[in-house]
């Protein structure tokens, strides 16, 4: 999955047609990442034909579930529903804070996989190729914290995602030349091997125990996480929104993504299968020895593409934090207005309380509405402030801090990439994938 939150490539648009092959390329944008490079692996895990079908089940569910999801969108949602908000309206506030700590712990395990992703890319392409020219401290912890530091901090530093626009079709384009890297070396790697061995070198069809086709289902189910940004998709395409209109782009883009990770998936395990297929299949490539070139533009590419996409999950990460902040705020302001107590200013003569809230804050607008007693409500005048209530650089650069700090920790004592993609696939990519949008179904059905 692209943990890339961002969904705007098609945002200025014009035209029904021009907007569905926009959500198409939103779809693929959110859908194709990092994860790609775990997928031989899994299939190794899970065989070659058990691989194709779990593949191709993951793909049906997902199509299936963005269904769901756009099904309750377009009920409860007005235009700029969340996913988040979606939660917090069809099934109450519990279930809305376990969404958000999901939401949140999804973006941040990213973060930490796209971390281990560059230490794998540093340790190969850079340390072990100049093994004996670099000083004795340049090890994968150092390299890690250096690109850190240099790179990807800065760019979560950014208070505005508008900059990062363009991360989404970088993000497409690098996963491409993956694939086609990939593809490209298992072919000429196949057909040079003179003993017949081409589909034969040690490659098993079905997975040898359970416990390898568990391990394998949560990688090939985080590849497919898009479901995050189906609100965002689904509002995106503007006063032709639809159900129908939405399916439409997402069965091709669903199609594609199957493609590429199909290609990606079984032209890698054929390739290594007579080895120990890496969770991240650039590690086998051994460029530290080889120096191939284009394996070395795939390292490149996908480097840069996880250098630009790291802020995008760093911003929701952040985001979260704020609107809880902003929330016990909100809560403050219900309670003084239930004990009728002045907030910001002094009540004026027909008793009205003013208070001051945020442009981005409505759904705590609702929460505190619903908080007042009935009597009270028409006692209450919000004067909307964009300013007010906005973060300060002190708690942005704080939050920012701790997000990307905390997530570089945790990945200096992650074994490898799988363990990430397979502890956040079970988990949060799960929850919000596979288990909430069956949930929001039966809430409309009940409802109706």
């Amino acid at each position: 999955m692209s943990t890339s939150l961002d969904s705007s490539v098609s945002r200025d648009v014009r035209g029904e047609g021009s907007k569905n092959f926009g959500s198409v390329a939103n779809l693929c944008s959110a859908t194709l990442g990092a994860g790609a490079v775990s997928l031989p692996f899994a299939f190794q895990k899970c065989g070659l034909v058990g691989g194709i079908l779990l593949l191709s089940v993951a793909g049906i569910v997902t199509s299936y579930s963005i269904k769901l999801l756009a099904e309750a969108v377009s009920v409860c949602g007005d235009g700029s529903c969340s996913y988040e908000q979606m939660s917090h309206k069809l099934c109450g506030a519990r279930i809305g804070y376990l969404v958000e700590f999901s939401v949140v712990s999804f973006c941040f395990g990213v973060c930490v996989a796209y971390i281990v992703a560059i230490g794998d890319m540093l340790e190969d392409g850079i340390i072990k190729v100049f093994d004996g020219h670099l000083p004795g401290f340049v090890n994968r912890e150092f390299a890690m914290f250096a690109f850190w530091l240099l790179f990807m901090l800065p760019l979560s530093c950014l208070k505005h995602i508008d900059s990062l626009k363009f991360s989404s079709v970088l993000g497409v384009i690098s996963i491409s030349f993956l694939v086609f890297v990939t593809v490209f070396k298992s072919i000429v790697s196949m057909s040079g091997r003179d003993d017949g061995s081409a589909w034969d070198n040690g490659v098993v069809l079905w997975p040898e125990n359970f416990t390898d086709f568990i391990q394998a289902c949560p990688v090939v189910m985080f590849a497919f996480s898009c479901q995050v940004n189906v609100p965002q998709i689904y509002n995106e395409l503007g006063e032709n929104r639809s159900v129908a209109s939405l399916m439409w782009a997402v069965r091709k883009a669903v199609s594609v993504c199957f493609i590429f990770y199909f290609l990606m998936g079984v032209m890698g395990y054929l390739n290594f299968a007579d080895k120990r297929t890496d969770a991240n299949i650039l590690k086998n490539y051994c460029v530290q020895d080889t120096h191939d070139p284009l394996v070395i533009s795939a390292f490149a590419c996908l480097s840069l593409a996880i250098v630009v996409a790291f802020p995008l999950n760093v911003f929701p990460c952040r985001a979260s934090l704020l609107n809880r902040w902003h929330q016990s705020d909100f809560s403050e302001i219900a309670e003084n207005i239930d004990n009728k107590t002045p907030l910001l200013s002094d009540t004026d003569e027909d008793d009205t309380t003013n208070c001051t809230v945020s442009d981005n804050s409505e759904i705590f607008l609702e929460s505190l509405e619903s908080d007042c007693r009935p009597e009270m409500r028409e006692e209450v005048t919000c004067v909307v402030d964009s300013e007010a209530f906005s973060s300060t650089d002190t708690m942005h650069y704080f939050l920012t801090l701790l997000i990307s700090t905390s997530a570089l920790l945790v990945a200096l004592v992650v074994p490898d990439i799988s363990v990430i993609f397979g502890l956040i696939g079970g988990t949060s990519a799960a929850l919000l994938g596979f288990v909430m949008p069956p949930v929001f179904s039966i809430k409309l059905q009940l409802t109706r």
